[in-house]
């Protein structure tokens, strides 16, 4: 992926956490994946879906791992696909970034962010110049995906996979940027003058014009 094509196209990418996680995500100007959280906290590896929110918790980190309940393996049918527990455990390696411009991130982003405050579950937002992210972090640890990895939706039009071949390394991406779904980079993930904010809800953005998000970067 040519990185001026990619920044085109996206200004800006999105991270949404739960906002107990504010604190350590500011201590520590980045963001860690599952994986390196629970080695961070001395806690043992897992394969096994989250069906609930899960405290990560050390001396020196305190975070809320979000559900998986979006994960619903039984609608990938591909017969190339990983089992369940091999796709978490993929998925346990890696940080996640939605896609965007200066006003918000994708729909899939948005659709993420509604999901939550639908269960009255507070989040806060951490938004990036996409050109600073890409400076900060080596494309060796990118990985683009044209899917929401952690949400297989029903699709009676196409067999869904999740495998080896859902997140594809930065400079092996052939489909164009627009094709982009997802941003996931290997471990953990440097913060460039991170810009933090409180999403809107459903109804504020129904009832307000787009303004963008990074006015005080």
């Amino acid at each position: 992926m040519d990185k001026k094509t990619f920044e085109a196209q996206f200004s800006h990418l999105y991270h949404f956490a739960p906002i107990k996680n504010r604190e350590s995500i500011e201590n520590w100007g980045c963001l860690l994946s599952a994986d390196l959280s629970r080695t961070m906290s001395q806690m043992a590896a897992s394969n096994q879906k989250r069906n609930g929110r899960f405290l990560v918790e050390s001396s020196s980190l305190s975070v809320l791992l979000n559900d998986q309940d979006a994960l619903k393996y039984g609608h990938v049918k591909d017969p190339r696909r990983m089992t369940e527990s091999e796709c978490v455990a993929l998925l346990y390696q890696f940080c996640f970034f939605w896609p965007g411009d200066a006003n918000g991130p994708i729909q899939m982003g948005q659709n993420f962010v509604n999901r939550y405050q639908r269960n009255n579950e507070r989040l806060f937002g951490v938004a990036l110049h996409t050109s600073a992210f890409l400076e900060e972090n080596h494309p060796r640890r990118i990985s683009l995906s044209d899917c929401n990895s952690g949400a297989p939706r029903s699709n009676p039009n196409a067999v869904i996979y999740r495998g080896d071949r859902t997140f594809v390394p930065w400079g092996n991406y052939q489909k164009g940027a627009a094709t982009v779904k997802e941003v996931a980079i290997l471990g953990y993930a440097r913060l460039p003058n991170p810009k933090f904010f409180e999403p809107k809800s459903e109804a504020e953005q129904c009832d307000a014009p787009k303004t963008p998000v990074d006015c005080e970067f």
